[in-house]
């Protein structure tokens, strides 16, 4: 068999993570600690000399320990300790008699050690527990994001490969059975590029391409209603805003999801898709008359969840409905005030 263009291996280069650390980063990072706890030890020791005639004997040691805080909090248990070192090492010196001799000559003097050295362990300790947990949260966080995306992207290219290769399997004429099979192909590769899409964590291809997400929805309507044995329309009410990336992007794969549901699922022959602006929000319905599910039995599904995720990323809430007599709505309205999640 000739070889189908379009279907050529890519290679493709995944940049990597902003938050993953080189090791010229990491050293770099370690010697801004160290000197940073050199540096803020002597400026605190500056100031303590400028103000030790105000203050009570003995006090001076306590106010090293926001240096010795800071330093835990922002570059670790190593710059920690340094601080914590030295910032006994200048107390002593300089305000514990005898002065300008580094001696431990009391008990007070071993307890002082010891403080600072707990508050720089325990600090870090936790410093580093936070941002450990923190990492794991991306990482779950971005894991989530992947699966949504893979599955939101696949499911609808294949669903579509699918009725087109089942309408080619069914058409007697050989001009159409070689447009559903090359629709079926162009399909295959559009979901090919949308995974990659994914992946690299760029935006949808149909909102590259459309520009607008009113746009993206009648060009995937305008697919869709070409495969036969559905009609899809899309509405705009009120007049259409500019809403951020972040935004179009989770509805658009919502309104993909609720589609590919309804035709694997519903046995629809009509979608109505509108899209509502007003002031404050955007509300998006998408509705079928199908024969309806039931919401309760269906909660679990991977499609239903992922779609809850979208509306919540977004700030937004989605609402199910499937009444008795069949067909099947879904609505999400998202404020347009409100900050997407990271």
């Amino acid at each position: 068999m000739g070889r189908l263009s379009g279907f050529e291996p890519k290679s493709e280069t995944i940049p990597r993570s902003k938050s993953e650390p080189v090791r010229g980063e990491a050293d770099s990072s370690a010697a801004l600690g160290y000197l940073s706890a050199f540096w803020g030890v002597l400026i605190a020791t500056g100031i303590l000399r400028f103000l030790s005639p105000y203050l009570d004997r003995g006090s001076e040691s306590l106010l090293y320990l926001p240096v010795v805080i800071a330093c835990a909090l922002r570059f670790g248990f190593g710059p920690a300790v340094l601080a914590s070192l030295f910032s006994f090492c200048c107390w002593d010196y300089f305000f514990d008699p005898p002065y300008y001799r580094l001696t431990i000559s009391s008990v007070h003097d071993c307890i002082s050690l010891i403080i600072y050295l707990a508050v720089a362990v325990t600090t870090a300790h936790l410093a580093a527990r936070a941002k450990e947990q923190a990492r794991r949260s991306a990482v779950l966080d971005e894991r989530n994001r992947l699966a949504r995306d893979v599955h939101d992207t696949l499911s609808h290219a294949f669903t579509g490969i699918k009725f087109l290769l089942e309408a080619a399997n069914r058409i007697d004429s050989p001009e159409q059975t070689a447009n559903c099979i090359i629709q079926a192909r162009n399909l295959a590769i559009e979901g090919a590029q949308e995974a990659r899409r994914s992946v690299l964590a760029l935006r949808p291809a149909a909102l590259e391409e459309a520009g607008n997400l009113i746009d993206a929805l009648r060009k995937l309507a305008e697919q869709k209603n070409s495969d036969g044995g559905i009609l899809i329309t899309v509405a705009l009410h009120g007049e259409q805003q500019t809403i951020s990336a972040v935004i179009e992007e989770n509805l658009l794969r919502i309104c993909q999801e609720a589609i590919t549901n309804a035709l694997k699922h519903s046995l629809a022959s009509r979608i109505n898709v509108n899209v509502t602006f007003n002031p404050v929000s955007i509300l998006v319905g998408i509705e079928d008359n199908g024969r309806g599910f039931e919401i309760a039995s269906a909660q679990s599904g991977f499609g239903l969840t992922s779609m809850r995720e979208r509306a919540e990323l977004i700030g937004g809430k989605i609402t199910m409905a499937s009444p008795a007599r069949g067909g099947t709505k879904i609505s999400v309205r998202v404020p347009l005030d409100k900050e997407p999640r990271k």
